[in-house]
């Protein structure tokens, strides 16, 4: 009976570490299906769990991407300017805001 417990709880503790880069991934596929609805919400559900810098910056800057494709571009602008404080590499959404920026124009 311990070890059915153990190992129960063991999946339980494996499903729930591994559930926020299942979002990514879900966001990922949703993106590259062209289902933008979809990927936001996917975004969402990993940046409502506590995500690594990386993962969190992967979410934040795909978010970002998503909204400015659908010509959100305040909340594009939010995003980036949110990503640039997870990472040390500010070049990637430095160079995305500037882009939403051009768009704009």
């Amino acid at each position: 009976m311990k070890k059915y417990l153990y190992s129960s709880f063991l999946l339980i503790i494996l499903f729930l570490m591994t559930s926020c880069a299942t979002a990514l991934d879900r966001a990922s596929q949703a993106v590259e299906e062209g289902n933008y609805d979809q990927a936001l919400i996917e975004y969402d559900a990993a940046l409502a769990e506590e995500l690594s810098g990386e993962d969190k910056f992967a979410a934040l800057t795909g978010r970002a991407w998503v909204y400015n494709q659908q010509g959100k571009t305040t909340d594009a602008l939010a995003d980036y300017a949110t990503a640039l404080t997870v990472t040390n590499d500010d070049g990637a959404p430095a160079g995305d805001i500037r882009s939403v920026y051009r768009s704009r124009i």
